[in-house]
């Protein structure tokens, strides 16, 4: 289970650099910073998740 657990986190780091480094410097100035904004928003939520959840996770994996 851990396994498949490192996998997934290390699939979503790579397409995140992806996104991160390749598509945004294409977008606009506008887009490029709502999209930094949203990545930022997303982050925030998913460390409020995370503390909120984490002793249930635990037990999960």
């Amino acid at each position: 289970m851990r396994s498949d657990s490192a996998i997934l986190l290390s699939l979503a780091l790579i397409l995140s650099q992806d996104i991160l480094v390749v598509d945004v410097w294409k977008l606009d100035t506008i887009l490029r910073i709502l999209s930094f904004l949203t990545l930022g928003l997303v982050l925030l939520a998913l460390g409020f998740n995370y503390n909120r959840w984490h002793e249930a996770l635990r037990k999960l994996l």
